[in-house]
């Protein structure tokens, strides 16, 4: 019998580099627009010497358009930043997937979220060595592949499966809503899953956004298999999850 635990913990980091774009302000020698306006009312800042107000007429929302199209976008509100904003949120990152055999999948979830504003896109990448004891550390699947029971594996994906199955459901993960994030190859093929590149390179990208993006909801699927010849024992790993926006 061999018991494995695995925990998921949360990196992240962002690159800044010089922006040109539509949101760079107007301005020359002596003035400069912060925020135009296209509209019936709006005033990001009228002043007096003792006295400062911001106003609106309507435009209740600020934010991102729906983010269904990548090519064009709005941002909405009468008092917008132009500030690059990119969050990622590990929902359930702690996974234990109890006692595994060399007749059945061990499979769990983990589920995380990322939001992306004006930072033109973003790239996630999965990092880290599978479980070990301390004698053995289990495959990683490096090329993609199906689930084979008797053969030691550890993969993932970020799909909605159907194989394996648990004794309880026909489906096993999810895949990815809202915004415009969306999987990576090796990550994005239903029933197949993988992990890292090679012994040398532990880490690979499993996800990304071509531009800003509302909040795009992810599960990462993962699935352990143990040979007749997997040392016994309790396994346990940390894997990060990185995003880094695409400035």
């Amino acid at each position: 019998m061999k018991k494995v635990f695995l925990t998921i913990v949360l990196a992240l980091s962002s690159l800044y580099a010089p922006i040109v774009s539509a949101d760079t302000p107007l301005k020359s020698t002596n003035y400069q627009i912060a925020e135009s306006i296209i509209g019936g009312g709006g005033l990001t800042n009228a002043t007096s010497t003792n006295y400062q107000t911001s106003q609106s007429i309507g435009g209740p929302t600020v934010g991102s358009s729906d983010n269904s199209n990548p090519n064009y976008q709005t941002k909405t509100g009468y008092s917008t930043t132009s500030e690059p904003a990119l969050t990622l949120v590990v929902s359930s990152g702690n996974l234990n997937f109890s006692n595994i055999s060399n007749t059945s999948t061990s499979t769990a979830n983990s589920t995380f979220s990322v939001i992306d504003y004006t930072s033109y896109g973003y790239n996630i990448y999965v990092s880290g060595s599978p479980p070990s004891s301390s004698t053995h550390t289990l495959t990683s699947m490096f090329t993609p592949g199906v689930s084979q029971v008797g053969t030691e594996q550890f993969g993932m994906n970020l799909r909605q499966n159907t194989d394996p199955n648990s004794p309880h459901t026909a489906i096993f993960g999810a895949d990815p809503s809202g915004g415009l994030g969306s999987y990576a190859t090796g990550y994005g093929t239903v029933n197949t899953y993988q992990y890292g590149i090679s012994t040398s390179v532990l880490s690979s990208l499993i996800a990304s956004s071509p531009a800003s993006s509302g909040q795009t909801n992810f599960t990462a699927s993962y699935i352990v298999n143990a040979s007749p010849t997997t040392n016994a024992g309790t396994y346990s790993g940390s894997i990060s999850l990185i995003c880094i926006g695409t400035y």
